[in-house]
């Protein structure tokens, strides 16, 4: 038993010193700072980086429990007035973090620039915000992308960030439970009230989700308006509830920690 350990302990030391042998001989940067790494890695992003990009939004500042604005002054229902005015399709959304600085560049490159390693570093992230929920859902499902912008880029972010995540929660991971019905116009650019019309009946989901719990999972969250729409789809085809989790959200200085809220209907 003792020399098994001291084997792997071996094993171990020669790898990390391979590793580094490796990136002293043959250096590779950082794919956010560009500083040299110190040790080869999947995911070519220095350990400095990733703390940055992983650092939590929630600042303890009251928030809608549905949708995750900031309210200046939380109702008793905990709601802000728009989703007391207009209550979207989704029980709550929640971000791992804010859209800004580290983080918008690991989205960026991995969803632009082939860095699909940084799929899995997300869904670390959203495991903590998934297991914080009164139950785990049934089913982990990604906003799609249409077929020309999917044959363009050859792999879908959301979904590499949800496949990853089932995985850890050990989930049903069900992508084909929801598609687009058509090609959408890029919503970068677009106010909300533009981006709710370019989505207009865009989703559609299986009655595979009828009666269950499902984490919708995209990479940024704006506006609200495509979870709100692919969660509308997913309610229209039975589902009993959709939670929302993004990597980061846009435009907010915090996003709150899950709560309770998270099982509204």
């Amino acid at each position: 038993m003792h020399q098994h350990v001291s084997g792997n302990g071996v094993r171990r030391w020669g790898r990390e010193v391979g590793r580094a042998v490796f990136c002293l001989l043959f250096p590779s940067p950082c794919r956010l700072c560009g500083l040299p790494l110190q040790h080869a890695r999947r995911l070519p992003v220095c350990p400095s980086c990733l703390s940055a990009a992983a650092a939590p939004a929630g600042l303890g500042l009251p928030v809608c429990r549905q949708c995750g604005d900031p309210v200046p002054a939380p109702a008793e229902d905990g709601l802000c007035l728009a989703c007391r005015t207009t209550p979207p399709a989704y029980a709550c959304a929640r971000a791992a973090t804010v859209y800004r600085g580290a983080a918008r560049e690991l989205i960026l490159q991995l969803k632009f620039h082939g860095l699909r390693p940084a799929a899995s570093f997300w869904a670390q992230q959203l495991e903590v915000l998934a297991r914080a929920l009164p139950e785990l859902p049934h089913l982990v499902i990604p906003v799609p992308l249409g077929r020309q912008r999917q044959r363009q880029r050859g792999y879908n972010q959301s979904a590499d960030i949800a496949r990853h995540l089932a995985r850890r929660l050990a989930c049903a991971y069900t992508p084909g439970a929801l598609h687009r019905r058509r090609e959408t116009a890029p919503q970068s650019g677009l106010d909300r009230a533009a981006r709710i019309r370019n989505l207009d009946g865009a989703f559609a989901a299986s009655a595979r989700v009828a009666g269950q719990r499902v984490l919708l999972i995209d990479d940024v969250f704006t506006t609200g308006a495509t979870a709100h729409a692919a969660a509308a789809a997913l309610r229209r085809a039975g589902a009993r509830q959709v939670v929302v989790l993004t990597a980061a959200r846009a435009a907010l200085e915090f996003a709150a920690p899950l709560t309770a809220a998270g099982s509204a209907a």
